[in-house]
């Protein structure tokens, strides 16, 4: 939070984030529609529906990564993992 306390991220874990700890999540970010629960969001990218070059089709494939990410644990065990590694060993 903070190094960068925005919600304008593809996946916004501040949601998460306030039902966890949300008088440090208050204390960080000075925006009143951040707003408490156990679930992360995630925001679909903007539309450029004026650009004909523009489609639905790339984050709509990531988006369909991400749920089958979370209905594999081995999976998701296995890219946290990474994660961490690449992160320097956080744990």
């Amino acid at each position: 939070l903070a190094a960068n306390p925005t919600r304008n991220r593809a996946l916004d874990m501040l949601p998460l984030f306030a039902h966890l700890d949300g008088s440090r999540v208050r204390d960080a970010i000075a925006d009143g529609r951040v707003s408490s629960r156990p679930t992360l969001h995630y925001r679909l990218p903007n539309c450029e529906i004026d650009d004909p070059s523009w489609s639905l089709a790339r984050p709509w494939r990531d988006w369909l990564q991400v749920e089958a990410l979370a209905c594999d644990p081995p999976r998701l065990e296995a890219a946290m993992q990474a994660y961490r590694k690449h992160l320097g060993g956080f744990s």
